[in-house]
C-alpha cells in the first residue's frame, strides 16, 4: 500500500489503518451485528407481536404490476452494466458499496415470491438504506468513469433506485403497513 495518496487515481489511496486493524474490526463488528440481528428477529417475529400478526394476516398481491416489471428490468440492466464495468476495470471489490448492495436487495425483492415474508422484511431493510442514493447523487465521484455508458449508468442506477424509494411506491398496501410497523420498532 502506498504511504502517500495517489491523487491521479481515486481507486488507489492510502490505508489509514493497518490491515490487522481492518481484519480485527471486520470480525468483531460482524460478530456483534450477527448477535444483534438474531436478537432483533427473535423479538420482532415473536408470536403475538404486531409484526407476527401483520405477517399472518398478509394477503399477497395477485400479479406484478407494470411498474414493478419496469423497475425489475431497469434495475437488472443497470446492475448488470455496473458489474460489467467493474469486471472490465478489475475493481469488482467495489460491488460491495452500499448502492450496489441496495440494488441486489431490490432485485431480490422484485424477483422473490410475494407469498413469503422474507421479501417484505428485505424490502423494509431496503427502505432504511435510502441515504446511499441521496449521498451518491449529492456527492458523485465520477473521476474514474471513462468507459462507454458508465456515467449515464451511474445516474440511471441511482435515480431508478431513488425514484422507487422516494416515491413511496410499494408492491401492496400490506407492504406500506409493514413499513409503518417496522418504523415503530
Amino acid at each position: 500500500m502506498p504511504v502517500e495518496t495517489d491523487w491521479g487515481s481515486s481507486m488507489k489511496g492510502s490505508w489509514y489503518l493497518s490491515a490487522r486493524q481492518h481484519v480485527l474490526e471486520f470480525v468483531l463488528f460482524n460478530a456483534v451485528f450477527f448477535v444483534a440481528t438474531r436478537q432483533l428477529f427473535r423479538k420482532v417475529l415473536a408470536p403475538g407481536s404486531p409484526q407476527d400478526v401483520s405477517f399472518r394476516t398478509f394477503a399477497p398481491p395477485s400479479t406484478p404490476c407494470r411498474g414493478e416489471r419496469f423497475m425489475l428490468a431497469a434495475t437488472l440492466f443497470s446492475f448488470a452494466t455496473a458489474v460489467a464495468h467493474k469486471c472490465v476495470r478489475g475493481s469488482t471489490i467495489f460491488l460491495l458499496q452500499p448502492c450496489h448492495v441496495s440494488a441486489v436487495l431490490l432485485l431480490y425483492v422484485l424477483v422473490a415470491p410475494k407469498t413469503s415474508r422474507l421479501p417484505h422484511i428485505v424490502f423494509n431493510i431496503y427502505l432504511y438504506i435510502l441515504w446511499g442514493t441521496i449521498t451518491a447523487l449529492v456527492f458523485p465521484d465520477l473521476r474514474d468513469y471513462d468507459l462507454f455508458f458508465e456515467i449515464e449508468n451511474f445516474f440511471l442506477g441511482e435515480l431508478s433506485a431513488g425514484r422507487h424509494r422516494g416515491s413511496g411506491l410499494s408492491f401492496s398496501c400490506a407492504d406500506r403497513q409493514m413499513a409503518l410497523v417496522f418504523s415503530e420498532i
